[in-house]
């Protein structure tokens, strides 16, 4: 009697191990087809900061530097301050200059230089009499125009009132006209308003030039007392001035950022108008690599193609290719190698790649022109 023994059941293998290969299989390719479309690498590219020079407005010498380089500060913060001594003395300076002009003039000339308005020369207020006439002119024109559209809204209204008696309008359709005869209202108020306000110009100027002839008539030297009043004025400008520098010894920060560079020390003289310190911006401001290439490799570069780029301190980022444009010299030297040029009359290839990341403390912080190192990745 024969006995046949039951087949051992086949192993199978596990379904997870033929996914696990197949995306294995699948980053293989894909990696290969990565490799295979290509690379232009810049070596020589170089990082842009978002940044701001700030000037000043005042002079003097430094005090005090509150920064230093690297330094994170925020808007309000201290940045330095001008030592207040100068201002001091030319404010005792103007006040005893101010005290012996108007000791030379009579009180009515005084009074006329207190009045708004602060030229006091003849044919200054003239001309300014002529300026605010035309102004006058053009409000009450715009008056006019005010007046009108208020008569025609105040029409409308009244017809739409009408209508609606009718039932030929909505309710909504009669409030939406009221609205408009309503906004043509305010419209009249505020021209009014500025009219007057040209008018008064007008008349104080006027009033002041006969105030001035009067006094002219009065000394029997109109010319010396115009001349002397134009000095007074002109002192208390320079008084104005150095009380105005006096308030602002403390130099305050304009904006969030990082101190990316400064131009100034403790004992310094910063003049008006000059540049004292770069300010690195932080904040929703995507970084700038600028880099250089032949024209056979712009030639296969175009807007959108991504890249990687490595920038020097810092690490590894992705960005997009945002332009390429033909350019006579580069900005900056080269670090490494001098860029590839067309031809002696073409020039270089300027390609700008914006990081796929926001300006950060990190950035703010970095040299000027930091080197990093851009690969584009081809598309054919």
């Amino acid at each position: 009697m024969n006995i046949t023994m039951p087949a051992a059941p086949k192993k199978t293998r596990s379904p997870r191990l033929f996914i696990v290969i197949a995306l294995l299989v699948v980053a293989a390719l894909a990696v290969a087809y990565w490799f295979s479309r290509g690379f232009i690498t810049l070596d020589d590219a170089r990082l842009l900061h978002a940044d701001v020079q700030l000037n000043t407005q005042g002079a003097g010498t430094i005090a005090a530097v509150a920064v230093k380089v690297g330094q994170r500060v925020k808007k309000g913060d201290v940045l330095f301050s001008f030592d207040p001594q100068s201002a001091q003395d030319e404010i005792a300076k103007a006040s005893a200059e101010l005290s012996a002009i108007a000791a030379t003039l009579p009180p009515e000339a005084l009074q006329l230089v207190a009045m708004p308005n602060g030229v006091t020369s003849q044919q200054s207020l003239e001309d300014a009499i002529e300026v605010r006439r035309a102004e006058e002119k053009e409000s009450r024109k715009k008056v006019e125009q005010a007046s009108a559209a208020q008569a025609k809204a105040t029409y409308e209204v009244n017809k739409a009132q009408v209508q609606r008696s009718r039932g030929r309008i909505t309710a909504e359709q009669l409030a939406d006209i009221q609205a408009q005869r309503e906004e043509a209202d305010a419209v009249m108020v505020a021209a009014k308003a500025a009219f007057e306000r040209v008018s008064l110009a007008r008349a104080g100027v006027e009033e002041k030039l006969q105030n001035l002839r009067n006094l002219a008539q009065r000394s029997g030297s109109g010319m010396s007392v115009s001349m002397r009043i134009r000095a007074y004025e002109g002192q208390m400008a320079v008084l104005q001035a150095a009380q105005g520098r006096l308030a602002n010894t403390t130099v305050r920060c304009p904006q969030d950022g990082v101190v990316s560079e400064l131009f100034i020390a403790q004992g310094s003289y910063l003049s008006s108008g000059q540049s004292y310190m770069r300010l690195g911006l932080v904040g929703d401001i995507a970084p700038l690599v600028v880099g250089y290439t032949s024209a056979k490799e712009a030639s296969r570069i175009h807007k959108g193609q991504p890249c990687k780029v490595a920038v020097s301190g810092l690490g590894n980022f992705t960005g997009v290719v945002e332009s390429t444009a033909l350019v006579a010299e580069p900005p900056f030297p080269p670090a490494r190698s001098e860029p590839a040029k067309t031809s002696a009359s073409e020039g270089y290839f300027m390609m700008d790649i914006r990081l796929d990341t926001t300006t950060t403390y990190e950035f703010a912080v970095l040299p000027e022109l930091s080197l990093a190192t851009v690969s584009v990745l081809l598309s054919e």
